[in-house]
């Protein structure tokens, strides 16, 4: 008897698991087909395979975690698609890389991105994406690499909107940012390559970096280096770990 209903309890509990697994896999897979229905696909890349069909797992750009069959990383660079990027893209829980780079992403991006607690790098560079930087990306705390730079992002640049515990490379040239740059950002401490060339920064500007410096590029003063001043925010900082372009 007790034998019996410990095999009624495991093939029970075998039965909500796969049960939940779909679920969560029809979740990613919702979310995809959300992406697929705000774009123009010229190329046929996605048109032609994400479908219903087949396994989102085996779908272009695509690649799940094998062991809870999920979502892991998105890749559709350089695929000539154009349109807006879904909220529902936050419902991706799992997500680990999101990379939509040289497109023509257009319009503001969603909050719900910062939905993503997983996400490692976000690459949306070399598109037309427009407005501010969602607030919500600061709630990114493994976020290590940022790449939006060549799109057309406006507002101030706050260190709010970014984790400073785990960021290691952040780009975000040639856009439309305005205001100074806070000196707040020496204390990324992860930070290794830093580009913010080409905004419409004003004013001049002293930030300051704990970093080991080379030869005579910064002063030190109270156990802080500090960077020359700069004008026009042409300026290239060489650290021994560390490469910042303004």
């Amino acid at each position: 008897m007790d034998r019996a209903f410990s095999f009624f309890m495991f093939v029970h509990c075998l039965m909500i698991f796969s049960v939940n697994s779909e679920n969560n896999i029809n979740t990613d897979q919702s979310a995809l087909l959300s992406l697929k229905s705000q774009i123009s696909d010229p190329k046929n890349m996605l048109s032609s395979n994400w479908s219903t069909v087949t396994s989102v797992c085996s779908w272009i750009g695509v690649t799940c975690d094998s062991r809870r069959h999920r979502v892991i990383a998105l890749n559709i660079s350089d695929m000539g698609l154009t349109g807006t990027v879904p909220p529902q893209l936050g419902n991706l829980s799992f997500l680990v890389s999101l990379i939509m780079s040289r497109n023509v992403f257009y319009g503001n991006l969603p909050k719900e991105l910062g939905n993503l607690r997983n996400l490692q790098q976000l690459s949306m560079d070399h598109n037309q994406i427009t407005g501010v930087i969602p607030e919500e990306i600061g709630n990114l705390n493994n976020l290590k690499n940022l790449s939006m730079d060549n799109n057309q992002i406006t507002g101030l640049f706050t260190v709010n909107l970014f984790n400073k515990s785990s960021l290691e490379y952040l780009s975000l040239r040639n856009n439309e940012l305005s205001g100074y740059i806070p000196r707040e950002i020496g204390n990324f401490t992860m930070l290794k390559k830093l580009y913010l060339q080409n905004n419409t920064f004003t004013g001049m500007h002293i930030v300051c970096f704990r970093c080991e410096l080379n030869s005579n590029r910064g002063i030190k003063k109270n156990n802080n280096y500090f960077c020359p001043r700069m004008i026009g925010l042409r300026y290239k900082y060489v650290s021994k770990y560390r490469i910042f372009y303004f």
